[in-house]
């Protein structure tokens, strides 16, 4: 299910904030992040490798490299571990723990 494109729909917040203070920084973070990875497609392809793009994007959401998929769902690119929280024929949902949100993505191909 994770070979083809998937284009970056949202952050969603995950993780506990103490503090309205806190939750109004994570959600000012969320958005800023939204739209940092505004257009950005991810492709997984064959043999393990992947190309992501974002057309007038930051460099590191311009690459190629590897990725592994492991037991219980976990998902290395170019050495960065995360999970997959969710992964269907429409939707991949990905954490990468600590108080990271959750990046969805929409499947296009």
């Amino acid at each position: 299910l994770l070979l083809g494109q998937w284009a970056f729909e949202t952050f969603e917040s995950q993780g506990k904030s103490i503090t309205p203070k806190e939750v109004e920084q994570r959600d000012n973070d969320i958005k800023q992040a939204n739209e940092y990875n505004k257009g950005l497609v991810i492709s997984f392809l064959v043999d393990n490798k992947y190309k992501s793009e974002q057309k007038g994007g930051l460099k590191v959401n311009n690459a190629k490299g590897t990725y592994q998929l492991l037991a219980d769902n976990k998902l290395i690119i170019m050495g960065f571990a995360c999970k997959i929280s969710q992964l269907d024929k429409t939707h991949l949902k990905i954490y990468g723990g600590d108080d990271r949100p959750l990046a969805v993505y929409k499947r296009l191909h």
